[in-house]
């Protein structure tokens, strides 16, 4: 079973092409095109129909806020059009295909990375992974990876999934 990779996208477009767009998603019914982004999914929604009824006001703006998660990774889903290139679209298509200009964020935290991406609506491409930061628990030693907004900071606001405690050292590598 996949690790889950949480996204946040921000789309830009018009809105009979974001509507196009959103319908290359997964939701609760599945799979809608014959071509789509492999392993992407939108939760909570049935299908893209009942999702763009919902997020018609943004779209109408030629902006909509998208939350959804893959499988891996971003990168492997949308760029590398995992599991196959024959139905899997990959991202940098679908906005050329569409004229959308996309600026997403992902974290996945079992692996411990971020991921920064964005595609202009010629489908070219911005790509950056970013490891979390290693934390140790001054209680119990015990090491946890934070993401990287916990870069600059030496006084974290999180909890030890050991002890409880909400005392950390950051781990110079």
């Amino acid at each position: 079973m996949p690790n889950n990779c949480f996204f946040d996208i921000e789309a830009k477009g018009k809105p009979k092409d974001l509507k196009r767009f959103l319908k290359h998603f997964i939701y609760d019914n599945g799979v809608e095109r014959k071509t789509y982004l492999a392993r992407t999914f939108i939760d909570g929604y049935t299908n893209s129909k009942e999702y763009i009824i919902d997020k018609i006001g943004e779209i109408e703006k030629e902006e909509v806020f998208i939350s959804g998660w893959c499988a891996w990774s971003c990168w492997s889903c949308w760029i590398e059009g995992y599991p196959n290139k024959k139905e899997c679209i990959t991202m940098g298509d679908l906005c050329k295909k569409y004229v959308i200009e996309i600026n997403a964020k992902s974290e996945e935290g079992l692996m411990g990375f971020e991921e920064e991406l964005a595609v202009s609506k010629d489908g070219y491409l911005t790509y950056e992974e970013i490891d979390f930061v290693e934390w140790k628990c001054k209680k119990c030693g015990v090491i946890q990876n934070f993401p990287k907004g916990h870069r600059e900071d030496d006084s974290i606001n999180e909890i030890c999934g050991e002890c409880g405690e909400n005392k950390f050292e950051r781990v110079e590598k």
